[in-house]
């Protein structure tokens, strides 16, 4: 499989509410462990404050500071062109993977001649199962993006 790097922006703090009881910080692990077990290589981007109260979690990924309070768009495709991944990704920190190897394959596969969007699955915080809601479009809380890291360097700002 291609190498790809996973861009995300992790919350220093994580709630996950289920029947009461708050599984943030577990929540969060599984996460980040679901898109390794992906075989992505994890990167947050993040102002410096936040890096040190995340490295207290130990978490198996790389860190990136962020001169701004909520890391722009903009810093993750510069990080991107920097990356010497095959392929690229964004993903919103509180989305977690299912383990379908051949579903991963497929996106990993389609990116590589371009641009993939996923839509994620709402999950009833009670019943851990899906809702049957759509997220009601493409918006930066629902979407991971995977497409090859050269497309990033041909991006120009402005």
């Amino acid at each position: 499989m291609a190498r790809v790097a996973l861009f995300t922006s992790l919350p220093p703090g994580t709630t996950r509410i289920v029947n009461g009881q708050d599984f943030g910080p577990a929540y969060q692990r599984a996460c980040i462990d679901s898109w390794i077990a992906a075989g992505f290589d994890v990167v947050s981007l993040n102002p410096e404050s936040e890096i040190a109260q995340l490295r207290k979690y130990d978490f198996p990924i790389s860190y990136l500071a962020s001169p701004n309070p909520r890391p722009q768009i903009v810093e993750f495709l510069a990080e991107a062109c920097r990356c010497p991944t095959d392929l690229i990704g964004i993903i919103n920190a509180d989305c977690l993977l299912l383990s379908y190897p051949a579903f991963v394959q497929g996106i990993v596969s389609g990116a590589r001649d371009g641009l993939v969007m996923v839509e994620r699955v709402n999950i009833d915080p009670s019943s851990l199962l899906p809702t049957g809601q759509s997220c009601l479009g493409f918006d930066a809380r629902a979407v991971s993006v995977l497409m090859p890291s050269s497309s990033t360097r041909r991006m120009r700002r402005g």
